[in-house]
């Protein structure tokens, strides 16, 4: 199953804030991230209720609808704990209501066992909180898995109709600019269904909140973490594997919590934004300075194309790119999609 070809789905949230983890990563406060208490186990009532609350709302029913676990790490719960949590669920996927179920999970806690009673039970999605490909940024960041364990993972899934995803960090203790992408690299050939991209942040009582006070652990800038994203995602693009988020999650009660780190409400537009700049930038570059030019770019990429309060283009009319350029947008092309052509009279 690939998820490119799918309509976004309508996503149903049950949240399990660090079920199933055997231990504590320096960067997590998963109760911080979700809003719910630590290690709260939903039941079968719970999960129903929540399921009941969301498609009340009309706006769902254009979509296909998807559960998903969110938080902890679903597959390393005791078996019989993962089908109580999914039989929950199997009433709504009979009468169609549902129409399938995500979860993530550790790449440790992936077998030929637990991927056959998740596709019994309606799972057509599984993430892998993967985090880095290096070992040494794994065992400073209190992971508990290993690069070969990741692949492993990779190896077994691939053998079932599941569209299999991988969430890195950027900005994880030891980590570099190179060591991230060629971490992209190695994770673009596992060949994910997508990708999600987070800069780390310091989230307070998580043990790098107190990395960052001892002075032992440097927070990415966000304009590095904005440059460092951006040459992530050119691997995955290069390699036609959609990132389909990049930040957290925007939430008041993250907001208030975050100590330190490259957070932006937006995030995910400045690297857009970013990459745009630098793709357009690239294509002005070599036109002909006698001839006159028209770029039609997207309309839907009109605000990236501009950047944050027109700071991309501020900067390419500074510098002269748009001399003797006329620009257009086009309501029928598809993002990311411009045309660059001499101005015929």
């Amino acid at each position: 199953m690939v998820e490119a070809g799918r309509r976004k789905p309508f996503i149903i949230p049950v949240f399990i804030p660090h079920l199933g983890c055997p231990q504590q990563c320096v960067f997590c406060n998963q109760q911080v991230i979700s809003g719910k208490r630590k290690n709260s186990r939903p039941g079968a009532a719970e999960i129903t209720g929540e399921i009941e609350r969301w498609l009340a709302w009309r706006a769902y029913r254009s979509r296909p609808v998807e559960l998903a676990f969110f938080g902890g790490s679903f597959t390393a719960l005791p078996a019989e704990e993962q089908r109580r949590m999914l039989r929950a669920v199997s009433p709504y996927l009979k009468d169609g209501r549902i129409d399938s179920i995500r979860l993530s999970t550790r790449p440790d806690a992936i077998d030929d066992s637990i991927c056959e009673l998740l596709q019994a039970h309606g799972v057509r999605t599984v993430e892998l909180g993967i985090q880095s490909l290096d070992d040494e940024v794994l065992r400073l960041s209190g992971r508990g898995h290993s690069v070969a364990q990741v692949e492993r993972a990779f190896e077994v899934l691939r053998r079932y109709p599941f569209a299999v995803g991988g969430q890195l960090m950027l900005g994880l203790p030891g980590d570099t600019c190179r060591k991230a992408v060629s971490g992209a690299e190695q994770l673009a050939a596992l060949g994910p269904h997508f990708v999600r991209l987070y800069p780390t942040l310091v989230v307070r009582n998580s043990q790098l909140a107190g990395m960052y006070a001892a002075g032992r652990y440097r927070p990415l800038s966000l304009r590095r973490a904005i440059v460092t994203s951006v040459k992530v995602k050119e691997v995955f693009d290069r390699n036609r594997i959609r990132v389909i988020r990049m930040g957290l999650q925007e939430a008041e009660q993250l907001t208030t919590e975050i100590v330190a780190g490259p957070h932006h409400p937006a995030f995910g537009e400045l690297v857009l934004s970013r990459q745009y700049h630098l793709r357009l930038r690239r294509a002005l570059a070599g036109r002909r300075p006698e001839k006159e030019y028209i770029l039609t770019v997207s309309a839907a990429d009109q605000s990236i194309l501009r950047g944050l309060n027109n700071t991309n283009w501020r900067y390419l009319q500074a510098r002269g790119y748009l001399d003797k350029v006329r620009v257009t947008f086009d309501s029928l092309l598809e993002r990311n999609d411009m045309h660059l052509k001499e101005y015929a009279l």
